[in-house]
C-alpha cells in the first residue's frame, strides 16, 4: 500500500508499503503506525533507508519524527 498525506500519517493498524506525510514540505508531520511494516517511510524531503524485519520495533507500534534531519522511530506503548 502507498499513503500520501500533507500533513502527518496515522494508522492504528498495521502498515506496510510506503507511507510519505509532510508532502507539503514541511517537517514537523509524524508518522504513527500501529504495527509498523512498512518498506519505506518518508517526512517531507527526507527518505528512509533499509528498513526490514531485523529492526526491533519492526510489527510494534511506533511513533516516526525528523529531528535534526533524521528519521527517528520510537516504540509507542499502548
Amino acid at each position: 500500500a502507498e499513503i500520501f498525506a500533507s500533513g502527518s500519517i496515522c494508522v492504528w493498524g498495521r502498515l506496510k508499503g510506503v507511507a510519505h506525510a509532510g508532502l507539503d514540505g514541511h517537517e514537523e508531520h509524524t508518522v504513527i503506525a500501529g504495527v509498523f511494516e512498512a518498506k519505506q517511510v518518508r517526512i517531507g524531503g527526507k527518505v528512509s533507508s533499509a528498513l526490514g524485519r531485523s529492526m526491533e520495533w519492526w510489527g510494534k507500534p511506533v511513533i516516526i519524527t525528523l529531528e535534526n534531519n533524521s528519521l527517528v522511530v520510537r516504540e509507542l506503548k499502548l
